[in-house]
């Protein structure tokens, strides 16, 4: 049986007028907190080899985070901890703070990097991460799927045309781009004497469902997705319960209604319209989950822990032929900014 521990952790920074991370809009500032942000860890222990799993309520995941916190956990655990057995992740909201990374480009809108921000990032993963060592105990492991109704306006595709172009897909019409996705969720649940504790859920859809004339850091659908599911366990006895609502393959999937009209539909959904939009989502996906696992095709993990991890040079990568116009030696090349860039 594996040891596994969870805990979460706000991640403190106050709102004080830094543009947000997501949207690139130098507009976009945050002057309150509608909801906590959270640093959410999950440690799994199989022998004496630890998996730490840890997803923040951020728009995306810098060096400077990783590094940084890699740094503080080697110095506090030793030779115990592994860097490659440590998944650092984000929900991919667009209403937290920037500032947290040294990419130029990424800190124009904030303006520039803001080391309280990733101080205080840095150490709401540190303390999640060695609260959940600290609350390890004998767990069963549970992985099921269940896939959204067609008709659950959770998510559309919001680049139809591209997405029809590959070959190995189903084509879908401008009516049909709720279809034109992956709609199956995947899902790891934590098990203490036959019953629920925390999970972790995997479904890919942008967290986008507040937009950048808000005013306020909040954890969008995920974010809202991770608080019910975590209430609703504590309601049914569970002490301390953590959900983390990760994401898959979000690529050109929005949580916005991409059709005829789509427009005029997005119009209506606009201040506060958009926080209750945006807990509806997490709502769906609430529901989802916790339904999941109240079927009975649910598979018993066992077995070592075993992990990976991979630094990949994008500026050096061999390119198909096929994607080259036939070039048989193409590879990519420095990173740049093509004019579909600036179209959002």
């Amino acid at each position: 049986m594996y040891q596994v521990g969870w805990d979460k952790q706000e991640i403190k920074i106050k709102a004080q007028g830094y543009a947000m991370f997501g949207f690139g809009n130098w507009h976009h500032r945050a002057y309150e907190a509608r909801t906590a942000l959270y640093a959410r860890s999950f440690s799994i222990l199989e022998q004496h080899n630890r998996l730490i799993i840890c997803c923040l309520d951020l728009g995306c995941i810098t060096y400077a985070m990783r590094s940084q916190a890699v740094a503080r956990l080697q110095q506090l655990l030793g030779a115990s901890f592994d860097e490659n057995q440590f998944m650092l992740m984000a929900t991919h909201t667009h209403s937290a703070p920037g500032g947290c990374g040294h990419e130029a480009l990424y800190a124009m809108p904030t303006p520039g990097f803001v080391p309280e921000h990733l101080n205080a990032v840095v150490e709401a993963i540190v303390s999640s991460v060695q609260t959940a060592i600290h609350n390890e105990q004998d767990t069963k492991i549970f992985l099921t799927t269940q896939r959204f109704a067609n008709e659950t306006p959770v998510a559309w595709n919001r680049s139809i045309k591209s997405y029809n172009r590959n070959p190995d897909v189903t084509p879908h019409s401008v009516t049909e781009t709720h279809l034109a996705l992956n709609r199956e969720m995947q899902l790891i649940g934590f098990y203490r004497e036959q019953k629920l504790q925390s999970f972790i859920s995997l479904f890919g859809v942008h967290a986008t469902c507040l937009g950048n004339k808000l005013r306020a850091h909040d954890g969008d659908n995920k974010g809202y997705a991770a608080a019910f599911a975590e209430q609703a366990l504590a309601a049914q006895g569970i002490q301390n319960p953590v959900t983390i609502f990760a994401q898959a393959s979000a690529g050109d999937v929005s949580p916005h209604f991409h059709g005829p009209n789509e427009h005029k539909i997005r119009k209506n959904i606009k201040g506060e319209k958009e926080y209750l939009y945006a807990q509806q989502n997490g709502r769906y996906q609430t529901e989802l989950a916790l339904a999941a696992f109240e079927q009975q095709s649910l598979h018993q993990v066992a077995g070592p822990i075993d992990a990976v991890l991979t630094y990949v040079d994008m500026s050096q990568i061999n390119v198909a032929a096929e994607f080259a116009f036939g070039k048989a030696d193409a590879k990519t090349s420095s990173p740049c900014h093509g004019a579909s860039f600036f179209g959002g």
